[in-house]
């Protein structure tokens, strides 16, 4: 693909993309998981078709009530989302920030598997809990650009 191209889908990222982490505890007194998920949601096909030709990924179209054109949903999830964010890192502005908290998350939660009895230890869990907290700070940029 060509660095153009890269830079015209990072800049739509930038603007209609959405990057967080989920927490999800199957039972109280189980550890909890985390995930990264990635995605971009339009009313036009074309621009997620666009993303998972790219970097692959799944779409989900659905109707909304009270809008009138269907939204179409590409995202991404955990591993696959290494190659996409390094990929699209050098032209991302407003997303840079959570782009790298996300690889860093990423790369930290590759280490473990918490299937076949592992687990994480309670520091761990605090990391990513911890993390989780910061993206969703990160989310809100009037806060960061009045830091500045």
């Amino acid at each position: 693909m060509k660095k153009i191209d890269i830079a015209y889908m990072a800049g739509i990222f930038d603007g209609e993309g959405c990057i967080s982490i989920g927490k999800h505890q199957r039972r109280k007194n189980w550890n909890p998981t985390y995930s990264l998920k990635i995605s971009v949601v339009m009313c036009n096909p074309y621009i997620p078709k666009l993303f998972q030709m790219a970097f692959g990924g799944r779409i989900d179209c659905y109707e909304r009530v009270g809008y009138k054109l269907p939204h179409w949903n590409w995202h991404l999830d955990s591993k696959n989302t290494i190659p996409f964010l390094e990929a699209i890192m050098p032209y991302l502005r407003l997303k840079r920030d959570e782009a790298r908290l996300a690889l860093e998350f990423q790369k930290l939660k590759k280490v473990k598997h918490t299937f076949r009895g592992n687990s994480y230890k309670p520091e761990e869990i605090a990391v990513f809990e911890a993390e989780k907290i910061l993206m969703s700070k990160l989310h809100d940029k009037t806060e960061v650009f009045n830091e500045r």
